[in-house]
């Protein structure tokens, strides 16, 4: 669990990381919304998250590698809240880019409770299951959620263009009447659902 993260200290639950791997599909959401088409719990927390993957059609890299992009995000809010304590993103946001993953990580707060526990617990949550389905090289959108709160926040894996800046063009859905719709415009509260 990461610390400052709301632990759910009454549970009774007995769910364990091998219990997690056995199945060998992601949970529906049973959501309306496709792009948030996929439901994942962060053990030990009442933080879950609900995403989508995203589809780069032509990724300008070889090399992407979203489990270690989240994995160092998660390590990056684990150490502010162990040297400053927890709290709300300064300005609302944060953005990483992790060094040798050629990814970036965007976190957005949607509702004015986002901290950094919360925050580490979705990204660290989201690299267990990037690692346990092997989608290491997947873009991600998602939606981040806490307890009694419902949604705190948005996010975004994305996979920087060949010199290392920007977006390569990531969409999270395809529909043969709007195109390709980007999924940046989930982060930037673009899309009907988000608060």
């Amino acid at each position: 669990m990461i610390p400052g993260s709301r632990a759910d200290t009454n549970s009774t639950s007995n769910i364990t990381q091998a219990d997690l791997v056995l199945s060998t599909n992601l949970p529906e959401s049973g959501s309306d919304q496709k792009w948030m088409k996929y439901l994942w719990c962060s053990v030990d927390t009442q933080t879950y998250t609900f995403f989508n993957f995203g589809d780069v059609s032509a990724a300008p890299k070889q090399y992407y590698n979203v489990y270690e992009g989240l994995n160092q995000a998660a390590v990056n809010a684990y150490t502010h809240v162990q040297g400053w304590g927890d709290g709300g993103l300064v300005l609302g946001s944060y953005f990483l880019k992790p060094p040798d993953t050629n990814v970036y990580v965007k976190v957005q707060d949607s509702a004015g409770k986002m901290t950094w526990g919360i925050m580490g617990a979705a990204l660290s949550g989201l690299a267990n299951m990037v690692q346990n389905f092997d989608k290491m090289n997947a873009p991600l959108v998602f939606q981040i959620n806490d307890g009694a709160y419902g949604e705190v926040g948005v996010g975004l894996v994305g996979l920087l263009r060949g010199d290392g800046n920007g977006d390569a063009n990531c969409c999270y859905e395809f529909t043969a009447k709007e195109g390709c719709k980007q999924c940046i415009d989930l982060y930037n509260h673009k899309v009907q659902g988000l608060n």
